[in-house]
C-alpha cells in the first residue's frame, strides 16, 4: 500500500479573515501541486526546528482545483495546535500531504445541490462553488450558512462576490444571535421551517453538510421529517 509523501510548501499569504479564522495561501517548495477534487482535504504538518514533524491535522482546501497556483486553508483558533499554526509567518514552511477525502463534489452528478455549512466547515464549500462558478454555472446551488454572530462568518466577500458572478449560487446566512436592526440574515438556530421557507421541493436534489456533530445531527433530523434518502446526503465532519 503506497504512502501519500509529505511535501515542503512555503507560506505565501496571511490573511485574518475575522478575528477568530486565518486564511493561508501555500505554494509547493518543488513542483506542482497534486490534483485534487473540490471539497477534499490535505493533512498539514507542522515542523520541529530540526525538521522533524511536530504535529500534523487536516484542514479542507479552499482553493478551486482550476488552475491550482496555490493551496488556500481556512483556519479556526483554537486550541493548541491552531495556536502554533497562528505563529507562523510568510515563508516559514510547512509539510502538506493531499490529497484525502471523499466529500467531493462532482459537478455532473450534484447539478441541483443543497449545502449547510457549519462555521468554518465552510471552507470545503467555497473549493465547490468556486470549481462551480467556472466548470458548471448551470449547476444549481443553494447554500444555508450558518453562525454564531456576524462577526464569525468567514470568506463572506469571496461568497458575495461568487453570487455575483454565478445567478445560480444562493446563500442563506444564519446567525445565531444579532443585533435587532440587522435584517440581511436569517436569525436564530436553523429550523425545519427556515429549511423549508428556502427548499419547496426536496426531490432531486443532494444534500452536503459541513460543520460541528450536533448541528449536522439536526440538520439530518430535519432531512430525515423530509424523507430525504440518505444516499442523497454526503457529510464531513468538523
Amino acid at each position: 500500500m503506497s504512502v501519500t509523501p509529505i511535501y515542503p510548501y512555503k507560506i505565501q499569504k496571511i490573511t485574518q479573515e475575522t478575528h477568530t479564522t486565518i486564511i493561508w495561501e501555500v505554494v509547493p517548495e518543488n513542483g506542482d501541486i497534486p490534483h485534487y477534487e473540490p471539497g477534499q482535504f490535505a493533512m498539514i504538518h507542522l515542523y520541529n526546528p530540526d525538521g522533524t514533524v511536530q504535529q500534523k491535522k487536516a484542514y479542507s482546501m479552499s482553493s478551486s482545483p482550476k488552475g491550482k497556483k496555490f493551496l488556500e486553508f481556512g483556519i479556526k483558533i483554537h486550541g493548541d495546535f491552531t495556536q502554533k499554526m497562528a505563529t507562523l509567518q510568510k515563508n516559514d514552511l510547512i509539510g502538506v500531504q493531499s490529497p484525502f477525502g471523499n466529500f467531493i463534489y462532482k459537478p455532473k452528478i450534484h447539478n441541483n445541490l443543497v449545502i449547510f455549512a457549519g462555521g468554518i466547515g465552510i471552507t470545503p464549500f467555497v473549493s465547490m462553488m468556486r470549481f462551480a462558478t467556472y466548470d458548471a454555472p448551470e449547476n444549481r446551488i443553494l447554500m444555508f450558512y450558518c453562525n454564531q454572530t456576524e462577526q464569525d462568518i468567514a470568506y463572506k466577500k469571496t461568497l458575495d462576490d461568487l453570487c455575483q458572478k454565478n445567478s445560480n449560487i444562493k446563500i442563506v446566512y444564519s446567525v445565531d444571535r444579532s443585533l435587532a436592526e440587522r435584517t440581511m440574515y436569517e436569525t436564530g438556530f436553523l429550523s425545519a421551517e427556515r429549511v423549508i421557507k428556502y427548499v419547496t421541493d426536496f426531490t432531486g436534489k443532494y444534500f452536503f453538510l459541513c460543520g460541528p456533530i450536533p448541528f449536522m445531527k439536526s440538520v439530518r433530523e430535519i432531512l430525515r421529517i423530509k424523507n430525504v434518502p440518505d444516499e442523497r446526503i454526503k457529510q464531513e465532519v468538523f
